[in-house]
């Protein structure tokens, strides 16, 4: 065989020169591009710039990810350009990858963060200086109350910032930082603070009986929620009187929190009959001395005749956290053919029919995105619980699960004090996709927002991983809510 029977044709020649660029070029866009496979050094900047301009979130979050164990100022500030990222799952990864820089670093990374001029940057920076376990002293003082909240909501705060904090004029600051210093001397003079937070800390912090009276008259329903609550903790005879008379309270959470107070302190149990209430304090208040703890049923979670998948209907402003991904449209174990979505809107409609008077409401759909019937809570007339028949009719399961941001959606609206939030899955898309970073979001939200979750984990525990299971359980013990399994 002769040379030249081994020369390619010419056009062959062309189509290798003009399709080499192209590969490479499609190689360089995407996440499985490998430098070190073709025989190149691999330039993890090179490559960080390329992914952290596309308009692809997922290349983006591959920008942060290629940084991975790469040590230097160049990396670093690359990673914290990213923290300001307009996409919240890509500012979670880099908030990731910045945990996971060495521990010389956290001098600089400090500095770093705090020198950031964007409020988002600095917000989740913070963030990442909480999970490395840095002392976050020096966001104490920052000019964003959000930062500062941050900052003293992990506890590690110095005296001297927390007592600088104490007097700041964000209420949310001053009532971190009087959670930090529990001192219940500290707690007394701040009975009247006029921050809803400041009172709510004053409930936790006190060990005074009068103070937890002050507040059970209040004029918030979560101070005054707060107070039941510590009432309980005190466990003293003179928080006693100052129960029944909050027994006056409207039908609703509040007044349930409060006769179950009661009961957990004195082991009696009148509901919620004021009269006998006081008839038993008078006959038995002389050196009375709360009698040991036994586990018992409250009455105030039985009283209610609607349930939402067996879990009591108490609130008279509810939400309903409802997942409406692909997964919903899967038969409902032991239903006659019914999809668990087809139980799930057949149960919310059950629920509307019956809420009672005065009550108010919202839905809130999490598929990969959010989708809420209402910006706000609305009265439960007529005419709002057939729009909502109408619109929730026409609602079809797909997509993944977002469920962290239905969640903070939810908590966002300051009309709402019990969630019902129901799932089939683990959370996949959304602001938080890990269970400990959504426990933990969800506790600084919640924090003096004190909103009831309550959990069903639609189609049982199964398939839903180890690191997944007792998830719903440990939220809604978290926050004084009810979790079943169906």
């Amino acid at each position: 065989m002769t040379a030249k029977s081994f020369r390619p044709p010419l056009t062959r020649v062309l189509i290798s020169l003009i399709a080499l660029p192209l590969i490479q070029a499609t190689f360089l866009s995407t996440a499985a591009w490998d430098p070190s496979a073709l025989g190149m050094e691999p330039d993890p900047l090179a490559i960080y710039r390329q992914w952290a301009r596309s308009p692809s979130p997922q290349l983006r979050i591959q920008a942060a990810r290629s940084l991975r164990g790469r040590s230097g100022a160049d990396t670093r500030v690359a990673l914290l350009t990213l923290l300001a990222d307009p996409h919240p799952a890509v500012r979670a990864a880099a908030r990731g990858e910045l945990v996971l820089r060495p521990v010389a670093e956290n001098q600089a990374l400090g500095a770093g963060i705090l020198a950031l001029r964007s409020r988002t940057a600095r917000l989740e920076g913070v963030r990442a200086i909480l999970a490395r376990k840095q002392d976050p002293t020096p966001f104490a003082a920052d000019p964003d109350p959000a930062i500062r909240t941050r900052a003293l909501a992990s506890g590690r705060v110095a005296r001297k910032a927390l007592e600088a904090a104490l007097l700041a004029r964000g209420g949310a600051t001053r009532a971190f930082a009087l959670e930090c210093l529990a001192d219940p001397k500290l707690a007394t003079p701040r009975v009247r603070d006029p921050a809803e937070p400041v009172r709510i800390a004053v409930s936790r912090t006190t060990a005074r009986a009068g103070d937890l009276a002050v507040l059970l008259k209040d004029r918030s329903w979560r101070v005054r929620l707060a107070a039941a609550q510590a009432c309980e903790r005190l466990r003293e005879a003179a928080t006693v009187p100052a129960l029944i008379e909050a027994l006056d309270e409207k039908p609703g959470r509040v007044r349930t929190r409060i006769a179950r107070s009661l009961v957990a302190i004195t082991q009696a149990d009148f509901g919620f009959d004021k009269k006998r209430w006081r008839r038993w304090w008078i006959h038995v208040r002389e050196n009375y001395a709360p009698p040991p703890i036994r586990t018992r049923t409250y009455e105030g979670h039985t009283t209610s005749m609607i349930r939402f998948h067996k879990i009591p209907v108490v609130s008279r402003r509810l939400c309903f956290v409802l997942d409406a991904s692909r997964s919903m449209s899967k038969p409902a174990p032991g239903a006659k053919g019914e999809s668990r979505w087809e139980l799930v809107v057949h149960d919310l409609l059950a629920v509307l029919d019956h809420l009672p008077k005065g009550s108010r409401f919202n839905v809130i759909l999490f598929r990969t995105g959010i989708e809420a019937w209402r910006k706000r809570l609305v009265a439960a007339a007529p005419a709002t619980r057939h729009a909502c028949r109408t619109w929730i009719a026409n609602a079809q399961p797909a997509g993944w699960t977002n469920l962290f941001d239905a969640l903070a959606t939810a908590l966002a609206d300051d009309d709402v004090d019990t969630l019902y939030l129901l799932t089939d899955g683990v959370p996949s898309r959304g602001a938080e996709t890990t269970r400990k970073t959504i426990l933990d979001e969800i506790a600084y939200l919640n924090r003096y927002k004190l909103v009831q979750i309550n959990c069903v984990q639609a189609g049982g525990s199964k398939g839903l991983g180890k690191r997944w299971r007792g998830f719903l359980e440990e939220l809604a013990k978290a926050y004084d809510g009810v979790s079943v399994r169906e």
